[in-house]
């Protein structure tokens, strides 16, 4: 992964917090059903 692509990721994760941990939660759950 590019690093300024990582960095920038973590910047706005740490920002969004609760917010990110809703999107993965659903994400890693479309993943699951996918499965």
């Amino acid at each position: 992964m590019d690093v300024e692509l990582h960095s920038s990721l973590n910047s706005v994760l740490i920002s969004t917090s609760d917010t990110s941990k809703k999107i993965l939660d659903i994400l890693l759950l479309g993943k699951k059903r996918r499965h």
